[in-house]
């Protein structure tokens, strides 16, 4: 039996998860886009203003998505509720509260 129908038949097992995985070449999400969205979930989530994000930062590179933009309310006497959300293909995929795989407690945020 020949070795490259078998490889061709093992490597199309493999395609559907090698679709998922990220290639490493992919952009950060452009400032434009990203107002637009951080508005967004800003108003969604009620999140008080004056606002402040943080990225876009580099994702693990075992995640689908490749970038996370932080966003948090500085208003006084708020807690300090940090949402994550996740760009791939410098599109918005999802958001949710920022958890500590998100590194968003470590960066440094600016006012938006």
């Amino acid at each position: 039996m020949a070795v490259g129908p078998l490889a061709c038949l093992a490597l199309a097992g493999c395609s559907s998860i090698l679709d998922v995985l990220p290639d490493g070449g992919e952009k950060a999400p452009k400032a434009a886009v990203m107002s637009v969205d951080l508005k967004k979930v800003g108003e969604e989530t009620k999140l008080p203003q004056p606002w402040q994000i943080a990225g876009p930062i580099e994702a693990d590179p075992v995640t689908v998505t490749p970038w996370i933009v932080c966003l948090r309310s500085n208003a006084p006497d708020q807690a300090r509720q940090t949402y994550a959300l996740f760009y791939k293909g410098g599109k918005l995929q999802s958001y949710r509260f920022a958890a500590i795989v998100d590194r968003c407690d470590q960066q440094s945020f600016r006012s938006f």
